[in-house]
Order: structure tokens, then sequence, then C-alpha cells
């Protein structure tokens, strides 16, 4: 196989499905450290994303990659700062209720994703 075929004329590389879950492994890549990388290097968070995609349609005889939360489904979750102007309070004051559960929420490495629904349920309130 010769090295020059896994590059793209714009000088990426292509990365096997077998290669990516090595990748991922080594790289101690978890969708908590990827999701951080969503505001603070975006490029990096598509590649790393691309990478765990290829990394679970592996079908080699490796062990399989962990299970790892369903990104798609956090992306609909919103951020403090979306809460805070839904509700008309501040951030901190967002973060203060995710901490006490008054509003419900997940922390996702170190950021708060609270619930659409239940933004909805305080505005009623």
């Amino acid at each position: 196989m010769r090295i020059a075929q896994h590059i793209t004329s714009d000088g990426s590389a292509i990365i096997t499905p077998r290669i990516a879950r090595w990748l991922e492994q080594n790289a101690n890549m978890t969708a908590d450290r990827r999701i951080r990388l969503r505001d603070t290097d975006p490029e990096a968070y598509v590649a790393f994303a691309a990478l765990h995609l290829a990394a679970c349609r592996s079908d080699c005889g490796t062990s399989q990659v962990a299970a790892q939360k369903n990104t798609t489904q956090l992306d609909m979750w919103l951020s403090t700062k979306q809460a805070a102007k839904a509700l008309n309070v501040t951030d901190r004051c967002v973060r203060n209720w995710c901490t006490t559960g008054r509003l419900h929420a997940q922390l996702v490495g170190a950021r708060w994703l609270i619930n659409p629904s239940s933004i909805a349920l305080h505005q009623i309130a």
C-alpha cells in the first residue's frame, strides 16, 4: 500500500476505521474531551468526532470502542448562556440553579447542559 494513496489533494490524511480506533484509544479521546473542543477548537472537534464515527464502524478483531454519550442528544440541550437568556437571568444564576438541582441539567466536562423542558417549566412557574 502506498502512502500517497492516503493523502488527499488538500494534504488531509485518509484514515481507515481500524486506525481511527487505534488513534482514539491511544489518545484517550473521550466524549467529554471532544465536547469541550466545540467552543475552543471547532476544527479539532470535527476531526475527532469524525475519527470516533470511523472507529465505531470498525469491524476489525480488536476490542470495541467504549460506549460514549450520544452527542447528537446533547446538542439539543442548552448552554448556561442560552438558558440565562431564555429565563432573563444571569449565566451565574443558571449555573447555581444547575448545581442546586433547581434546573434539570447535566455536567459534561466543565459545562452545564440544561434540558430545554426544564426551561419551559421554569418559565411557567
